[in-house]
């Protein structure tokens, strides 16, 4: 009775409704400490907590992009009303482009590319690119020659002065 006043049980609900990630870690990691103690239902937590993350950049958000109205600004054709140019794909990743998440992208490219045949060019707006890593730019250059050998045109836009450096 005297511990029930410490129980959480708002937490788990809120998180629950925001970040299923979250909720699923915390509850683990509950359970972890009630059934094998404290330093060991930590450590189920902490692995619980890093097996999603990296599940989560494996598989970043990409959008495909369009501009909004006369600006020079572009968002997600899923959320906004934009124009999109008819034979250029233009998306966006939110991540940085690893050995975590770099079949996915190209996936995600060569999917896109065979459901609209009357691309001629791929523009990857980079503003949400923080780093690439080796897997990253063989991935890129993978894409590029792919792209080069169909006859269609491959272009990066706002990419950031270190990841540049790198490419």
């Amino acid at each position: 009775v005297a511990v029930m006043g410490l129980v959480d049980f708002k937490t788990p609900i809120q998180l629950w409704k925001y970040s299923r990630a979250d909720a699923i870690a915390l509850t683990l990691t509950f359970v972890g400490v009630l059934v094998t103690g404290i330093e060991s239902g930590i450590l189920i937590g902490i692995g619980v907590t890093v097996a999603m993350l990296m599940w989560k950049m494996s598989r970043p958000h990409v959008a495909e992009v369009g501009r909004l109205g006369d600006s020079e600004h572009f968002r997600n054709v899923l959320r906004h009303e934009v124009r999109q140019a008819d034979r250029v794909l233009a998306f966006r990743v939110d991540e940085s482009l690893t050995f975590a998440n770099a079949p996915f992208f190209e996936s995600y490219v060569q999917e896109h590319i065979s459901e609209r045949p009357e691309i001629e060019s791929v523009l990857l707006i980079s503003s949400g690119i923080n780093d690439v890593d080796a897997t990253g730019i063989e991935v890129l250059a993978t894409i590029r020659e792919e792209l080069e050998l169909a006859g269609l045109g491959f272009y990066l836009s706002d990419v950031k002065g270190p990841v540049m450096d790198k490419l």
